[in-house]
């Protein structure tokens, strides 16, 4: 699990809980079809960081960039086979 987070929504003040969690797919990563739209791309933090979105998308981002920068990469480990 990556992060637990507890709050409230934008449309009731009852207490909530989300749970968070991540796999590394970049070996499966070259199958995936987007169904997004046009618009669909890869944002970089700093550009995602911008967009519009609700607060706790804007903290899962931020912390997920922050531990991701403190990890060994994904990509390193794909291309080597571990």
């Amino acid at each position: 699990m990556f992060l637990t987070l507890r709050g409230t929504s934008e449309g009731s003040s009852l207490p909530k809980r989300w749970w968070f969690f991540e796999a590394d797919a970049s070996t499966v990563w070259s199958q995936h079809v987007l169904h997004e739209g046009e618009a669909a791309r890869i944002f970089d933090f700093a550009e995602a960081a911008e967009l519009p979105m609700t607060p706790m998308t804007r903290v899962v981002l931020r912390r997920h960039y922050q531990a991701s920068r403190r990890a060994p990469s994904t990509r390193w480990r794909a291309k080597r086979g571990r």
